[in-house]
């Protein structure tokens, strides 16, 4: 199973008008600007405050990407969501469509009260590459949890959960 996830990035300076709701696909002209009208009628938030001649239309992209876990770094990587307890190291494999840049990001794996979390960034690409391990010892059984979350953009921004997936260390090797 593939975990999918349409997240949108705006890649310049924010707005002056203050909005409540982030921007979504259907606000987006094919081209990256944002529509003049909600497909519904109506001007939204964000064209009111350009039509006002405040700021200047904002360049934003929709990037969807699909998330593997494998206890394999390299070759096609097989998707898990349990693991054996001797599995040594859980491998996170991502894919990103419509990323224009490189992002930084930081990995956060969680297993229990425990948090790790590892610089690293999202690669515009069309393949699965490895972004990021996590060494396992046998003892570490039970539910895990790895985050992909967003470096801000602006100091006073906080960081986004781009993606989340649990995954489970078994504390037998199943019989097979």
């Amino acid at each position: 199973m593939r975990a999918s996830v349409v997240f949108g990035l705006v890649l310049a300076a924010s707005l002056s008008a203050c909005a409540d709701a982030p921007i979504t696909p259907d606000q987006l002209e094919p081209d990256g600007q944002l529509r003049a009208t909600r497909p519904g009628g109506g001007p939204s938030a964000y064209a009111a405050t350009l039509q006002g001649g405040r700021t200047s239309p904002q360049r934003a992209s929709v990037v969807q990407f699909d998330a593997v876990l494998a206890s394999t770094p390299t070759g096609t990587p097989e998707d898990m969501s349990t693991f054996p307890p001797d599995v040594g190291t859980v491998h996170l494999h991502v894919r990103a469509h419509g990323l224009e840049t490189d992002r930084d990001v930081v990995f956060r794996w969680t297993h229990g009260e425990h948090s790790l979390t590892v610089p690293g960034e999202l690669l515009p690409t069309s393949q699965f590459v490895l972004a990021a391990s996590i060494d396992v010892q046998p003892d570490q059984t039970g539910p895990w949890r790895i985050e992909i979350v967003g470096e801000p953009t602006h100091a006073d921004e906080a960081p986004e959960v781009l993606f989340a997936r649990e995954f489970v260390i078994l504390s037998e090797r199943p019989s097979e």
